[in-house]
């Protein structure tokens, strides 16, 4: 896969507080457009692709604080970067998120093949963001179903 010059691509797959130092030490607080894609748990039928942009609002101080101590207890989620990323004014001014509903839920680095068909179709929509014009932060969100 072939992305153009002014698009970084990097593996965030790891606990939130070193991935909150790279983007305190990197072009990360230059970046005008942030896409942060994993897969979160919440309820919906499994392999549910969602896509939405990230509309920042008033963060509670003590659910900041507790998603600061879960990150370095080295809990791995994507609501506490988008967070903590947020209280610290790090994410870039129109970040999008894409979520897929876990399909299975057990360590491990195969995809069931739900779940490697829908990160086909997430990595075609992100291509499709960088391509387009589009100008994230209508606060929409889309989801594809499992079927």
């Amino acid at each position: 896969m072939e992305w153009p010059a002014d698009v970084l691509i990097d593996d965030f797959s790891s606990a939130p507080m070193p991935n909150l130092e790279w983007f305190e030490e990197s072009p990360g607080q230059t970046f005008e457009r942030a896409i942060l894609a994993g897969a979160m748990e919440r309820g919906r039928a499994p392999g549910t692709l969602t896509t939405y942009d990230w509309r920042p609002g008033p963060l509670d101080p003590e659910d900041v604080q507790a998603r600061v101590a879960e990150a370095v207890t080295g809990v791995i989620s994507l609501d506490n970067l988008l967070i903590i990323a947020q209280h610290f004014e790090l994410l870039a001014r129109h970040t999008s998120v894409v979520e897929l509903e876990p399909v299975v839920l057990e360590w491990g680095e195969e995809l069931s093949p739900l779940g490697a068909e829908r990160l086909t179709k997430a990595v075609r929509w992100i291509e499709r963001e960088v391509s387009s014009d589009r100008v994230p932060g209508n606060g929409r969100s889309r989801e594809m179903s499992s079927k």
